[in-house]
């Protein structure tokens, strides 16, 4: 019977379609971001609070910045390991830049600075979050 773990393509495809499972979340998820920035009017549920929006807008990024730490999580290189927190966070708050650009130019929407911070806040936290959870476990 033949050995097929040292045949190349079985061991690619292995750690390829592993690795495009863990991405898929945060593609998708980012899809999503995009898609519902395009809408001209988007009103979620009321909470009852002045500054909901903000609230809505940091959980949005907290979840983008475990999706995108999930997908880095594939990456077996030590230098993205050791940095993963931080990867995550750099990519979600590009992405949210480039979110209140795009919405900038969508009619019906607003840009500002103050949803990019909480973007920012919420990317930050999540993975502050992961980082003292992973911390504790040890």
């Amino acid at each position: 019977m033949r050995d097929n773990s040292k045949f190349w393509p079985v061991r690619v495809s292995n750690g390829f379609w592993r690795s495009v499972l863990l991405h898929l979340p945060a593609i998708f998820y980012m899809a999503l971001i995009f898609y519902v920035s395009s809408l001209r009017s988007v009103s979620p549920p009321s909470i009852g609070l002045a500054i909901e929006d903000k609230f809505y807008h940091f959980g949005e990024y907290a979840l983008l910045s475990l999706f995108l730490y999930v997908a880095l999580l594939s990456y077996r290189h030590e230098s993205i390991q050791s940095r993963i927190h931080i990867i995550a966070v750099v990519i979600a708050c590009i992405f949210a830049g480039t979110d209140e650009l795009h919405q900038y130019f969508v009619p019906g929407r607003e840009s500002t600075i103050g949803d990019l911070i909480a973007d920012w806040l919420g990317a930050i936290s999540a993975q502050a979050a992961i980082w003292y959870y992973l911390r504790l476990r040890r």
